[in-house]
C-alpha cells in the first residue's frame, strides 16, 4: 500500500510502503556503461563520492547513514541509501530530494549506468549485521549468523544470542544447545537480526 507519493513537475517520485522501508527517485540517469573491472573500481569510486555527501543529509535530519549500495537487482539498477535513526517518510523524502538535487549536478559519469533508480529506506527489523559498530548496537538481540570458513565440526550455521561484542570478535549464546560461540567479524559472510515472536 502508497502511503505517499508526491510529484515534484517532471521530479522525483516518492512513495513509502505500509513498513515504512523506503522513498524511490524514480528518475533516470543516462550515462555511458563500463564493463568488466573498469565496472567495479567506477562503482566502489562512485560509492565512495556518495557516501560523505549521504552521511551529512542523514545528519541534518538527525538519521544516521546505515549503509549505501549501487547495484543490479530484478527491476533494474538501484542506488540504495539506507537509513537509522527515527526514520519516517518526511525525513526520506527530504533526502531523498536533496540527494537527487545533488547527483543532478555531477558529471554524467559519476554512475556507470545508462540509468538508475535512487531508492532512500529504512533498513527494517532483520537488517543485516556487517560491522562491529552494527553487532555492539544489537547487544542482548537474537540473530542468526552464516560464517565465510566452516569451524572443525564443519559448521557454518549459528542462531543465538549477542551476549558480548568485542573489536574483532561476537560471542552468542544458543539456548538449544546451552554453549556459546564466539566468532570473529571478519568471517561473517551474513549475519541478521531474527524476528522475536
Amino acid at each position: 500500500m502508497i502511503l505517499y507519493a508526491s510529484d515534484v513537475g517532471n521530479g522525483p517520485h516518492f512513495f513509502m510502503p505500509s513498513c515504512l522501508r523506503g522513498c524511490f527517485d524514480t528518475g533516470n540517469y543516462h550515462i555511458k556503461r563500463l564493463e568488466g573491472s573498469t565496472y567495479v573500481s567506477q562503482m566502489q569510486k562512485t560509492i565512495d563520492l556518495i557516501r560523505p555527501v549521504a552521511e551529512s543529509y542523514a545528519e541534518q535530519q538527525n538519521l544516521k547513514l546505515y549503509d549505501l549500495t549501487l547495484q543490479r537487482e530484478k527491476n533494474g539498477r538501484v542506488l540504495r541509501v539506507s537509513l537509522d535513526g527515527d526514520v519516517t517518510l518526511e525525513k526520506c523524502a527530504t533526502i531523498s530530494r536533496m540527494l537527487s538535487a545533488w547527483l543532478d549536478e555531477q558529471p554524467e559519469s559519476l554512475i556507470p549506468y545508462d540509468n538508475y533508480q535512487l531508492e532512500v529506506t529504512s533498513p527494517g527489523i532483520d537488517r543485516p549485521l556487517k560491522t562491529q559498530k552494527d553487532f555492539a548496537s544489537q547487544l542482548n538481540k537474537l540473530v542468526r549468523i552464516q560464517t565465510k570458513d566452516k569451524d572443525e565440526t564443519g559448521r557454518r550455521n549459528y542462531k543465538g544470542r549477542i551476549t558480548e561484542v568485542s573489536d574483532t570478535a561476537v560471542t552468542i549464546y544458543t539456548e538449544e544447545e546451552s554453549a556459546q560461540f564466539t566468532i570473529n567479524i571478519d568471517n561473517v559472510k551474513k549475519a541478521n537480526i531474527e524476528i522475536e515472536l
